[in-house]
């Protein structure tokens, strides 16, 4: 049974051993009792400030307000409010003020006054101000989009992030798979279901949709972080359009003729391995041809290379119109072109397709003031028969040329055993 306390006492270390300032103001807001935490705190003496009051060491400003919350106090009604407190030195502190009746026998006799210094909770506070501040001001200032979504709908979105879109900035709540090109909507959907609290962020791609309906490839970086425990996705994203179409200029110098805008020899070898690839798993044929066009150095030395290109344009052509979709034309070097003709079922066919290139050069070629007349040597080497790997094929076509540039103009020739033996006779000689 626990043992009987006296009150007074009770109260007594209650007032002394309260971690924060303790006062008792008598009904005139003087200051009657007060405990040593304001010595420590704000640098008076326990001397110093009994039986004055204590609106003295509030701010001017403040002190209506503080009035009217003591009055009521007195009139039973608990209350706290922000303010400062006049230090010692002349500094304003900080604090909370909180004002509770003091009751004896059911009356007012006083208010009980709590102080709690804020000085440090005001550096902290200021600290993360400060903190957001900068972190604003780096984010609003940043070159790249900066967004905060909450189920699909835009919660912040940087300036740039408003730039990027169209969108007038800060606008929010919106959704944001209005600006998402409709084909990628279903993708970007399943990039954020991926996403999981904690874990690595996801970076990905997909075309938007601007406010004035342009068209844009953006790149993003995406987060998932709980913030009371709602799922709010965080992320970056930037505009790769320029990057892109720079990355397609790139892979088209590397993969196509300028001259002729036909895939090049580094294309022709990345292509035929491919459809090997394809030959071999559906158990089809195919067939390469390597075309020469005949005397075209002359042409070039007497013309002039500005003839020549235009001449070698309009062959280009001309060779894309006999052969339609179903064979590759590419250009291999200077005055030489290759052809891959997959799923080519008999050896009459590849035949067929040649006679009807060597038919196309008959007719004249218009270059400006000039009317040319070319022909070309064709050699053609075929899978599986002549071999069953790229380099192979492109060996037996090279050979099967040399032995048709042999034979004369518009000629074509299509691989066999006998021409190794010939060619190594020749080598002999």
């Amino acid at each position: 049974m626990m043992k009987h306390i006296d009150n007074d006492i009770f109260y007594r270390s209650l007032f002394e051993h309260n971690p924060d300032i303790a006062l008792y103001l008598d009904r005139e807001s003087v200051i009657a009792k007060v405990n040593q935490n304001l010595s420590k705190v704000m640098g008076y003496s326990v001397e110093e400030v009994s039986v004055t009051p204590l609106i003295n060491y509030l701010p001017k400003s403040d002190q209506d307000y503080y009035q009217t919350l003591f009055l009521k106090a007195l009139s039973g009604e608990p209350k706290s409010m922000e303010t400062f407190f006049k230090h010692n030195n002349g500094k304003s502190i900080p604090i909370n003020l909180v004002l509770i009746p003091a009751i004896i026998e059911g009356k007012v006799t006083g208010v009980f006054v709590i102080i709690k210094d804020k000085s440090e909770t005001q550096k902290i506070e200021n600290s993360l101000l400060e903190s957001e501040e900068k972190f604003r001001g780096i984010v609003e200032e940043a070159l790249v989009g900066v967004y905060i979504l909450k189920d699909n709908q835009l919660l912040y979105g940087n300036p740039y992030y408003h730039q990027l879109i169209g969108t007038k900035y800060p606008d929010t709540n919106f959704n944001i798979f209005n600006y998402v090109h409709p084909e990628d909507r279903k993708e970007i959907l399943s990039n954020f279901d991926s996403l999981k609290d904690g874990k690595e962020g996801i970076t990905h791609y997909a075309r938007a949709i601007r406010e004035d309906g342009s068209e844009i490839r953006v790149e993003a970086h995406s987060k998932l972080i709980y913030i009371d425990n709602d799922p709010i996705i965080m992320g970056t994203v930037i505009d790769i359009t320029e990057r892109e179409k720079s990355w397609e200029q790139i892979n088209y110098l590397a993969y196509y003729d300028q001259l002729t805008g036909l895939p090049n020899r580094k294309s022709f070898e990345e292509t035929l391995e491919k459809e090997l690839v394809i030959a071999k798993t559906l158990n089809q044929k195919m067939a390469i041809m390597y075309l020469d066009l005949d005397r075209f150095k002359y042409t070039n030395d007497t013309l002039g290379h500005r003839v020549g290109d235009k001449l070698l344009k309009a062959i280009s052509k001309r060779l894309q119109i006999v052969l339609g979709d179903e064979h590759q034309l590419f250009r291999t070097s200077g005055d030489e072109f290759a052809i891959i003709s997959p799923d080519c079922k008999t050896i009459n066919m590849i035949i067929d397709v040649a006679n009807q290139i060597i038919n196309s050069m008959e007719e004249q070629f218009v270059i400006g003031q000039y009317r040319l007349f070319t022909t070309l040597s064709i050699g053609i080497s075929l899978y599986p028969t002549d071999g069953e790997d790229s380099i192979s094929l492109m060996k037996k076509a090279d050979v099967a040329l040399h032995n048709a540039e042999r034979e004369g103009k518009n000629t074509f020739k299509v691989y066999s055993s006998t021409m190794d033996i010939r060619t190594f006779r020749a080598f002999k000689r």
